[in-house]
């Protein structure tokens, strides 16, 4: 069980059977610390996949599961698990939201989807710092792809994955970011104070070799197709444990 989300599984065990619906401030005041960036930015935290270690075990290991989801608003329900229904639902203020059992209640059922990914990071290089305040990436092609950082920092492993149509215009807006661009404010001063720590910061790009299967039938993994590009990034977010990485805006 992952000891950092601990409190959360311990909250849950204490509740009525009833559905519950929490916020992820509320959320984060149960476990005293903050939720990871990818909770707020990728359906696939959520997921009730049992992966040994994954911050999910401390609520499937409580005899719950996650049911609905809306990010947009900052909230997730609990169910419990015997009580499960397959289930699509609208939150009470409009915007969408998103469950985990996917199968609608219509007739005639429609079948489930499967999907089987396989993608490998190609190593880039290190990012090194120029100047006082600049920083220079390994060269890279203006072409379709996703790229990992990864923060060797001394309080553990920090990593930030994107997709984007062109990996060269997109490291150059990380390097000279606009000045409403937060993001890639935050991104380029994270590297600036990783560096000048003395530790270690490189970057990682996927721009071919994907292995993609749906429904059993494979398809062509083209990068230039943003469903594709998004697919793998939720992908390889839900591949990381919630112990020591995380997908982090740091």
């Amino acid at each position: 069980m992952s000891k950092k989300y601990r409190a959360l599984g311990e909250y849950l065990s204490k509740l009525p059977s009833e559905p519950q619906t929490l916020s992820f401030n509320r959320i984060e005041q149960i476990l005293g610390s903050k939720l990871p960036a990818s909770a707020r930015d990728y359906d696939a935290w959520w997921s009730n996949s049992p992966v040994p270690g994954r911050h999910n075990s401390v609520w499937l290991e409580a005899g719950w599961q996650t049911d609905c989801l809306n990010r947009n608003a900052g909230s997730v329900s609990f169910i419990k698990s015997d009580l499960r229904q397959p289930a699509s639902r609208a939150s009470n203020n409009g915007s969408s939201t998103t469950s985990v059992n996917t199968k609608l209640r219509t007739s005639p059922i429609l079948p489930g989807v499967a999907v089987n990914i396989g993608v490998e990071w190609k190593e880039l290089g290190a990012v090194t710092k120029r100047g006082v305040d600049g920083i220079d990436f390994p060269s890279v092609g203006a072409i379709p792809g996703l790229y990992r950082f990864r923060f060797a920092l001394p309080e553990g492993l920090k990593v930030y994955i994107g997709e984007t149509v062109n990996l060269q215009r997109r490291f150059a807006h990380y390097r000279r970011p606009g000045p409403t661009q937060q993001t890639n404010i935050r991104i380029k001063q994270s590297f600036v104070e990783c560096i000048s720590r003395g530790s270690n910061a490189a970057a990682d790009i996927i721009i071919g070799g994907v292995s993609l299967k749906i429904g059993g039938e494979s398809v062509a993994a083209d990068l230039h197709n943003k469903a594709i590009r998004r697919l793998l990034e939720n992908a390889a977010g839900a591949t990381l444990s919630g112990e020591v990485l995380e997908i982090s805006n740091l």
